[in-house]
């Protein structure tokens, strides 16, 4: 992802990756093309999006807005997939990857995202929290609103799957590089697991990844 955030600003983000990745389109990759073109179809999403394949070692994709060169251009978009995610996500799981990513795009939230580009860690706290230089309540607003962004897009990527323990899966795969073969989604049990954390834990310590895994595995 970091080429990614590094070309954020540049008007010609699209060249500038395909010098250096892997673009995923009807001709290179028909398969996974064709993948990506039935979940933008069942979310309705009308937007262009191009998307590359980053060679990392990690299951993980991002999405960003390309720089327009003139008011008139309309809006067009990037996804970067890592070939983690290509090479160990099962086609559905790779659908609510997909699914999650696009969310973003459905509910805009490239308006609000680039004041993450300020988010760093500050390295003189005894802790290790996010920090962004905003005024304290902004800057408590904005990392609720991010963690509550990501909880839409998850809504996202699970109609894109269809399926409650494919979403758990990927999500737990994607932040824990666990094999597939060591996870057990079931459902049930992640429930009683995540009210007993969330019933011990505060609300502002509790792992993004905690809650959305909790809420994936509570919807109806």
């Amino acid at each position: 992802m970091k080429a990614l955030e590094e070309g954020r600003n540049n008007n010609r983000l699209t060249d500038r990756l395909r010098k250096q990745f892997v673009e995923l389109n009807p001709i290179l990759t028909p398969r996974i093309y064709e993948v990506y073109s039935l979940v933008a179809e069942s979310l309705g999403l009308g937007s262009e999006v191009t998307i590359f394949c980053s060679n990392e070692n990690q299951i993980n994709a991002s999405v960003t807005i390309e720089p327009t060169l003139t008011e008139e251009d309309k809006d067009s978009y990037i996804m970067v997939i890592t070939s983690q995610a290509l090479e160990r996500l099962t086609e559905n799981e790779l659908r609510y990857l997909i699914g999650h990513e696009l969310g973003h795009i459905l509910f805009s939230h490239h308006k609000i995202l680039p004041i993450g580009d300020l988010v760093k860690t500050g390295k003189d706290s005894d802790e290790d929290q996010p920090s962004t230089g905003l005024p304290i309540l902004t800057e408590r607003d904005y990392l609720q609103w991010k963690i509550m962004s990501e909880i839409s897009c998850d809504r996202a990527g699970f109609l894109a799957c269809d399926s409650i323990d494919c979403a758990i899966l990927t999500i737990l795969k994607s932040n824990s590089n666990i094999k597939a073969s060591l996870l057990t989604p079931d459902v049930e049990s992640i429930i009683s697991y995540m009210e007993t954390l969330c019933n011990t834990m505060l609300i502002a310590q509790r792992p993004s990844v905690l809650i959305r895994t909790f809420l994936c595995a509570s919807s109806p």
